[in-house]
């Protein structure tokens, strides 16, 4: 537990310090697209880890559900030199079924896999979703989850209740 709190404190300065402009809606460090505050983790985690970060900011590994949220995804990555993150999505618990790990949504719905992706092989070692810029062309891959990787933080903006 002492490691995941230096560790998510570590990504927190790192995150405070992009030059990034954050939106008045996101948190600091975090930058607004849509109804969503996302913030590049230039520290590199298995993708469990990724997980347990983005919770301990009060978020998750970002999930996508349309061709611009996946394009402002990838202007990220571009706008770090980065050439893979993890994404939020597993097959974990079926092999060859793949959902977002926070919402529970079939990935199903909006996908941007890269041509033959997933491939996992028989043993079913490649159970978690990485966005590759590299070696598959700016597509989804599934890639084993004790890898590591840097990866995006994202959490909704909520609206204050008043009365």
């Amino acid at each position: 537990m002492y490691h995941l709190l230096v560790v998510a404190g570590f990504c927190l300065g790192s995150i405070l310090s992009q030059s990034t402009t954050p939106s008045s809606a996101c948190p600091g460090g975090f930058k607004q697209f849509g109804m969503s505050c996302y913030a590049y983790l230039d520290h590199k985690e298995t993708w469990a880890d990724a997980q347990s970060i983005c919770r301990a900011l009060g978020g998750f590994v970002a999930e996508v559900y349309s061709d611009q949220e996946n394009e402002f995804l990838k202007q990220m990555m571009r706008d770090h030199g980065s050439k893979t993150i993890w994404l939020g999505a597993d097959d974990l618990i079926i092999e060859g079924k793949w959902y977002w790990a926070t919402s529970g949504t079939s990935v199903d719905e909006y996908s941007d896999w890269a041509p033959g992706q997933p491939d996992s092989t028989a043993s079913g070692d490649e159970n978690c979703m990485e966005f590759n810029l590299e070696s598959f062309g700016g597509h989804w891959n599934d890639d084993q989850c004790d890898h590591h990787q840097r990866f995006i933080c994202q959490k909704y903006i909520t609206a204050d209740v008043i009365g």
